[in-house]
C-alpha cells in the first residue's frame, strides 16, 4: 500500500522524528514505529526547532507528531503533540522504561492498527485514558478496513515493572516489535 496516498488528509497522518541528536537505537526505533503505524512518516529531526517542525507539518499536511526523546543516548519518551495556533501543543508525554527492536529477518509493515487492552489491565486507574490516546495517535480510524497487514496494539502486563505495549500481527498473535515497556499510568484527578 502506497502510504503517502493518505498524507494530507486531516486525521490520518502521524510524523513521527526524535531529538535532535539521535542514536541508532532512537532511529532504529523510528524506523520499527513507522512500519507498525499506518498513515506515518518518519523523517530526521536535524536541528529542526518545533516552530520549524510545526510549520512543515501544515505544509505537507500532518496533524499529529511523535517526538522520541532521548534519556542517557537511548529512547526515554514519547512525546505526543499537536499544532496549534502558538505553534505546538504537547498532549502527552510517555516515559520509557525499555524496548525491544524488530529483527531484520521479517519485515511488517501495517495498513491498520487497533489498540486492545489486556483483560488483567482493564481496571486499572489511567488505562482507559492510555488507551484513548493511543487510538487518536496511533489508530487507523475510518480506514481500518483496508486491505494489508493489520496489526494490534496490546496494552499488557509484562514481566518487569510497568506495562507493555505490544505491536501484535492480527492474523498470526504473532509479536512483530517494537515492544516499549512504560510505567503503569496513573489516574487523572
Amino acid at each position: 500500500m502506497d502510504r503517502s496516498l493518505f498524507q494530507g488528509e486531516v486525521g490520518l497522518s502521524l510524523l513521527i522524528t526524535t531529538s535532535r541528536r539521535p542514536n541508532r537505537r532512537m532511529r532504529s526505533l523510528s524506523k520499527n514505529l513507522e512500519r507498525v503505524i499506518p498513515f506515518s512518516s518518519r523523517m530526521q529531526r536535524g536541528k529542526a526547532s518545533y516552530q520549524t517542525l510545526a510549520t512543515l507539518m501544515k505544509r505537507r499536511g500532518f496533524d499529529k507528531l511523535l517526538i522520541i526523546e532521548s534519556r542517557k543516548g537511548n529512547p526515554g519518551a514519547l512525546l505526543f503533540l499537536k499544532p496549534s495556533e502558538k505553534g505546538l501543543e504537547r498532549v502527552a508525554r510517555i516515559p520509557i522504561l525499555g524496548i525491544t527492536l524488530q529483527d531484520r529477518e521479517r519485515r511488517f509493515t501495517a495498513s491498520s492498527l487497533k489498540v486492545e487492552v489486556d483483560e488483567m489491565l482493564r481496571d486499572k486507574p489511567g488505562i482507559r485514558d492510555l488507551k484513548n490516546l493511543l487510538e487518536e495517535f496511533l489508530g487507523s480510524g475510518p480506514y481500518e478496513d483496508l486491505e494489508g497487514e493489520s496489526c494490534l496494539l496490546r496494552i499488557t502486563k509484562g514481566r518487569k515493572e510497568g506495562i507493555l505495549l505490544q505491536f501484535v500481527d492480527a492474523s498470526t498473535d504473532r509479536i512483530v516489535h517494537p515492544t516499549i515497556r512504560i510505567p503503569e499510568p496513573k489516574a487523572e484527578e
